[in-house]
């Protein structure tokens, strides 16, 4: 998962001791190193991880964090035809301590696979990206009340459309809205 960044020291001491490795080309650190190229529609991105897996120092200077069992940083270049080049450097932690770089670039993968299709799914269903909530917490409680509704409508099966289709269908008719609320569930 990614560093969460509310971890204060946890998260600085990481990016610090990553950023150090790399300015180094991690000489005298054990460590695993993965890169992969991919590219479709017009898309080229490549990808670089470095995994250190020894960091007992680490968990030493933050024991709420014992069962931490490596760290990571993944490099990544995009180039898309008519759009100008990015870059990108994220950080990692993990709880595996024996498994390989291949295997956390995998996983991380596919957590950023399931977060885009979430957010496609929130965009097309709810048009998220379209609202223009700003005042206090307005948007991070609408995010949250969008992914409920989300996981209700996705869950109610006796209708065979989509999640869009649904939502519709639960404003007009308030006998579905009811059976999508209660989850199908009847009274006693």
């Amino acid at each position: 998962m990614g560093i969460p960044q509310n971890q204060g020291e946890f998260h600085d001491d990481i990016k610090l001791f990553l950023e150090t490795q790399l300015a180094n080309d991690f000489t005298g650190i054990s460590h695993a190193k993965t890169q992969c190229t991919e590219g479709d529609h017009g898309r080229i991105e490549e990808r670089r991880l470095w995994l250190v897996n020894n960091i007992g120092w680490l968990r030493a200077r933050h024991p709420q964090w014992h069962t931490l069992g490596g760290i990571a940083v993944v490099e990544s270049w995009r180039e898309e035809q008519g759009k100008s080049a990015s870059y990108e450097r994220r950080y990692f932690i993990t709880s595996h301590r024996d498994k390989s770089a291949d295997f956390i670039a995998c996983a991380i993968r596919s957590h950023w696979h399931i977060e885009t299709k979430l957010h496609w799914q929130l965009d097309v269903s709810f048009g998220e990206d379209g609202q223009r909530l700003r005042s206090g917490h307005a948007a991070e409680n609408m995010a949250l009340m969008n992914k409920i509704a989300l996981n209700l409508l996705k869950n109610e099966k006796t209708v065979k459309v989509g999640v869009k289709t649904k939502r519709q269908k639960a404003g007009w008719d308030n006998g579905y809205m009811l059976k999508v609320l209660t989850g199908g569930f009847t009274s006693v």
